[in-house]
């Protein structure tokens, strides 16, 4: 699924790479797609997590020089959860859905409490996620970064959800519960589970979509954290 972190004194965001979907009996998940969950733009960093569509929508709108009106932060019981850091004042400009939130730092995702522990006692982003990804099966891949000071990051953003889901299909992999240490490519398992086979063709049809999920992305906005969004959005990425 996902773990991000926003480490507050070195203003550095770190997240992993997988996006996935999970299903009762399996989890079908794919990583290092150069589909980021951190981007860049108007010198403001900014992290997602939750449904993987609504993420792709506020990336396309955020890094789209001629934005139109602003994206929906939640549709069909799914939610987007945001991260915003400013690169010039190095400071938290706007946050919603972090699952763990203490004086120096923001953790999202299901690898959120192992990240946490392991940030709280060596102080560095990046390890932390690592740490998360050898506890939470559902983390993995690529630790990605982007330092809001330097600007220094490892980011490609050369993808969209729906390459996300042409990877997912190509080279994807099943995890199935009751044997989390054992992995099966995506095209064995669908060759043998109809389940998988479902899964896949939901993906094709645009009926369902890959998520970067946490407890936060089914939970509905308040509508005066829409309004504060609104507000940063206006003041740091305006409709031109």
């Amino acid at each position: 699924m996902t773990t991000n972190i926003y480490d507050i004194p070195e203003s550095k965001l770190a997240s992993d790479s997988r996006w996935s979907i999970d299903k009762s009996d399996f989890l079908i998940f794919v990583d290092d797609t150069g589909c980021e969950k951190i981007i860049f733009e108007n010198n403001v960093a900014c992290m997602f997590a939750g449904n993987g569509r609504l993420i792709d929508i506020w990336k396309e709108w955020i890094l789209n020089p001629n934005r139109g009106e602003k994206p929906p932060v939640e549709t069909e019981n799914v939610a987007v959860v945001i991260c915003m850091v400013s690169t010039v004042s190095n400071k938290l400009i706007f946050e919603h859905g972090q699952g763990i939130q203490i004086e120096d730092a923001r953790f999202a995702g299901t690898g959120a409490i192992h990240a946490y522990s392991c940030w709280f006692t060596n102080r560095n982003a990046e390890q932390a996620v690592i740490s998360a990804i050898k506890s939470d099966c559902y983390s993995g891949g690529t630790v990605k970064y982007f330092d809001c000071k330097s600007k220094i990051n490892n980011l490609k953003n050369s993808a969209n959800i729906d390459q996300v889901h042409s990877e997912l299909a190509m080279r994807g992999s099943v995890m199935y519960k009751n044997n989390e240490n054992r992995f099966i490519s995506i095209k064995d398992a669908a060759s043998n589970d109809p389940s998988v086979a479902n899964v896949l063709s939901d993906l094709q049809s645009g009926a369902i979509a890959a998520n970067a999920p946490c407890d936060a992305m089914y939970n509905k906005w308040p509508e005066e954290k829409i309004k504060e969004l609104h507000s940063v959005l206006d003041e740091y990425f305006p409709i031109n």
